[in-house]
């Protein structure tokens, strides 16, 4: 039961990064038509186009990330705790008995 659940957050994982990934990608091409940086020794020059970079796609990131967490939420509902620890009672009474060193 606890591998289902938490394959369920495995997928919304994988589906959320398969739909987003292609609009990452579209920002950064975006931006990639125009970046400009000039002057400066190439270290300044590298952290200014990683910076830019990082502003232009941060939208599409923040779009992603609130989508997950949303999803991630639907499946971590209180009753779905309470499916979860009533499906799962008997194990939790023997891990503890073995931790105790008693018998179940």
């Amino acid at each position: 039961e606890v591998l289902t659940h938490e394959m369920r957050h495995v997928a919304v994982n994988q589906q959320t990064l398969a739909t987003y990934a292609p609009r990452v990608r579209e920002a950064a091409l975006r931006w990639a038509t125009g970046a400009v940086a000039r002057g400066g020794d190439a270290q300044v020059l590298a952290t200014s186009l990683r910076d830019q970079l990082g502003a232009a796609v941060k939208p599409v990131l923040d779009q992603l990330n609130a989508t997950r967490r949303r999803q991630q939420a639907a499946i971590d509902t209180p009753e779905e705790y309470r499916r979860l620890a009533a499906s799962c009672f008997a194990d939790h009474v023997r891990i503890r008995s073995q931790l105790l060193g008693q018998t179940p």
